[in-house]
């Protein structure tokens, strides 16, 4: 709109240069002027309507070119508005998110610090039933070497009490009778 202020503003500008010389010939020439006037003076109105026709083109085409730029600029913020709507609302979502998930890890961060000193709980248990049983198992063998020498020590005294004839069960047995009857006499 402005370029077409602008245009219609200096319209009566030139229409008034182009005038003022056109008269002044008029008036320093009777017989002269008169035969060049109508000639200038129609020189003048083709120059003025060939400005007013171009000046209403480009005034149409000015029109035509603001309303598709308005045009452009009215579908471009709706579309921008649009988007700036639907991304507040992913926003908003994404915030929520990203605290379920922040409440979700502390509540996993204290299952893990659970489970870890269970872990270490455990470990330590098995070292020390580990100890245990290399304690128990270093006197078992400690005592199994004891009561297998006990063992073999027991079968060379009987073999030994045997190869002498120590195989006295059948005396012993009488004398013991005897003496638990009370028999002293013997």
């Amino acid at each position: 709109e402005g370029g077409l202020e602008m245009k219609f503003s200096i319209f009566p500008t030139a229409l008034a240069l182009l005038v003022v010389p056109t008269a002044s010939v008029q008036v320093r020439g009777h017989a002269h002027s008169n035969a060049q006037a109508p000639g200038t003076i129609k020189q003048v109105v083709n120059l003025l309507q060939t400005l007013l026709d171009d000046s209403a083109k480009e005034g149409e085409q000015e029109r035509t070119l603001f309303a598709k730029y308005k045009c452009y600029c009215d579908d471009n913020l709706a579309k921008k508005k649009q988007s700036i709507e639907d991304l507040t609302n992913q926003v908003g979502l994404l915030e929520n998110q990203v605290a379920e998930i922040q409440g979700s890890n502390g509540e996993l961060s204290l299952r893990s610090a659970k489970l870890q000193k269970d872990m270490d709980s455990n470990e330590q248990a098995q070292k020390m039933a580990e100890e245990l049983r290399t304690k128990e198992s270093e006197a078992f063998v400690s005592d199994e070497t004891d009561l297998v020498a006990a063992i073999d020590q027991m079968k060379q005294a009987i073999q030994m009490l045997s190869d002498i004839g120590a195989d006295q069960s059948l005396q012993v047995s009488a004398a013991h009778s005897k003496f638990m009857a009370g028999d002293d006499s013997g």
